[in-house]
């Protein structure tokens, strides 16, 4: 059911009176409440493409272990089909403990349940998404497209890496693996070869993925 606000702006005689008292204005409060839903949204999903919440991911986002989610996709894709007291948790300041299954590796995707994998209140009516033991466990960049979708019939939150933000982020992503691969390699000729072939398959793949777009774009 979707889930919104109601702002109570015409006080109680008590609540009047109250005010009175403290010699304060009546301050409007509001209420989180819930209203049938016409067409559920998750019924109109493509299937082949079922990623609702898409966003660009920060530095700030990588260095936190907390995606920042905004009011509406929260609001339409997630609390829609959470219950009124789970919403109510979250919205009062709570920390609700959720799973993330990472779809990243289709074949082989990766369940994250821990105290780190959580939903809370952020600033100025925005939410954040706990996914530290995502960050730690695969390389990310700043401007890397993620997508998110709640899954209403298993409860856990779906994860993908969509798309490289950069064009360079491939090349950054083979030479963080090669410095691994070098402390444990002693042949520095070796080291030498590794990271040359390496950046050389990710440049490759770099623009053959750039001239794929340029051909979709030019159509």
């Amino acid at each position: 059911m979707t889930k919104t606000w109601y702002y109570n702006f015409i006080p109680t005689k008590a609540e009047e009176e109250a005010a009175k008292v403290q010699n304060m204005h009546y301050q409007v409060t509001r209420t989180l409440v819930e209203i049938n839903d016409i067409s559920p949204v998750q019924l109109l999903v493509d299937p082949d493409y079922p990623w609702l919440i898409r966003k660009a991911i920060g530095s700030g986002e990588l260095r936190t272990g907390k995606l920042m989610l905004s009011h509406n996709d929260t609001f339409d894709h997630v609390f829609r089909y959470w219950t009124l007291e789970m919403c109510n948790h979250v919205v009062m300041g709570g920390r609700y403990l959720v799973t993330l299954v990472d779809f990243t590796d289709e074949k082989s995707p990766r369940a994250y349940q821990s105290e780190h994998t959580f939903l809370e209140r952020g600033l100025n009516e925005t939410y954040r998404l706990g996914w530290l033991d995502i960050v730690q466990s695969r390389i990310f960049s700043a401007g890397d497209e993620v997508g998110l979708l709640w899954d209403i019939r298993a409860q856990v939150f779906h994860f993908k890496l969509l798309r490289r933000g950069g064009n360079l982020s491939l090349v950054f992503a083979s030479v963080q693996i090669v410095f691994v691969m070098m402390k444990l390699n002693e042949d520095y000729s070796l080291k030498v070869e590794m990271t040359l072939d390496l950046a050389k398959s990710a440049m490759k793949e770099t623009i053959r993925r750039e001239q794929k777009r340029a051909g979709l774009r030019s159509m």
